[in-house]
């Protein structure tokens, strides 16, 4: 093919150059620090290079890039909006989350779930990878998100909504809570307050004497939600006071 050359540089002065076409071409290799610039098209790679005065340097396109992620925005899986099922204008790499539930490919998507594109112009629910938000509530079937349930809803003991933790679990009113004092010396007629922080009037009370370990009545009075009072005429001894309410 004929070409026309120039030996200076042509100055358009803003005009455009209609229906140009860069040099085509393969095999491409750097002209030196007098070639900087330099645009070819290589028609086997498909890919525009240019010259940076070492190197021919490829202009990749976003496709190029392993493990690219393109945030694209939210996906209506009700409506399919945007319409991926049909493939068309989606690239691979391409990301979506999810903002209202729906199927996509007969696959349930929940609100936060994502979808990655896989290939360029997907079609099956293999073109992607779906990624599960898990931001919906969670249910005996549904892994989700729930809330931790106040005192006052585990002493209820009617919501089913909510996770209870140990703590909550342990103070529980329905449960039996369990105190069990530091080794006491009682005698003397001399009564002995045995604060146990229970709240509970009537719990149930066990006093071993320490150095036999049998278990021994006392006299037990003064009661309060917290505390209550023992009493042992005669030799004192040491007991250990359990308590459970």
């Amino acid at each position: 093919m004929a070409a026309k050359q120039f030996g200076v540089d042509i100055d358009l002065l803003l005009n455009q150059l209609l229906n140009g076409r860069i040099e085509n071409g393969t095999g491409f290799v750097s002209g030196g620090s007098g070639s900087i610039g330099r645009v070819v098209y290589d028609t086997t790679a498909q890919r525009i290079l240019y010259d940076d005065g070492v190197n021919m340097q490829t202009l990749a396109i976003l496709t190029d890039v392993t493990g690219l992620l393109d945030f694209k925005g939210g996906y209506n899986a009700t409506a399919n909006t945007p319409n991926l099922t049909s493939g068309v204008g989606v690239l691979k790499g391409d990301y979506y989350v999810v903002t209202t539930a729906g199927t996509f490919y007969g696959q349930q998507l929940e609100i936060g779930d994502s979808l990655f594109a896989q290939t360029d112009a997907p079609v099956t629910l293999a073109g992607w990878t779906l990624v599960q938000g898990n931001v919906v509530a969670a249910t005996e079937t549904v892994a989700g998100i729930a809330e931790i349930a106040t005192q006052a809803e585990v002493d209820a003991g009617t919501d089913d909504a909510r996770f209870v933790t140990p703590l909550k679990l342990k103070a529980a009113s329905y449960l039996s809570q369990a105190f069990v004092s530091a080794s006491t010396s009682v005698g003397g007629g001399t009564a002995v307050t045995i604060t146990h922080n229970l709240g509970n009037l009537k719990p149930a009370i066990t006093i071993v004497r320490d150095s036999t370990g049998a278990v021994i009545d006392l006299a037990i009075d003064n009661f309060t939600a917290n505390s209550f009072d023992i009493t042992k005429n005669g030799a004192s001894y040491n007991v250990t006071v359990g308590v459970v309410g």
